[in-house]
């Protein structure tokens, strides 16, 4: 996951998102000079909340489509 010309101990970061069954539901790995995006990581946590009681598929922008769940001060 580290960019070929990238030093040997430059660092990734990692987010593990674990369901109630104690089983891994994601994992994203990134390089360190990426910022991180909790917009993101709020809807991808609706998508599988969502998705672990029905049988649908989501998209990228549940966002702006009337979102899964209201989070005080993401507008």
């Amino acid at each position: 996951m580290i960019h070929p010309n990238a030093m040997d101990s430059m660092t990734v970061r990692s987010v593990f998102i674990v369901g109630p069954d104690k089983k891994v539901k994601l994992t994203l790995t990134y390089p360190a000079s990426c910022g991180r995006n909790f917009d993101e990581l709020l809807r991808v946590i609706d998508s599988l909340q969502l998705t672990s009681k029905f049988k649908v598929a989501t998209t990228g922008q549940l966002e702006g489509r009337g979102g899964l769940h209201h989070h005080p001060g993401r507008e």
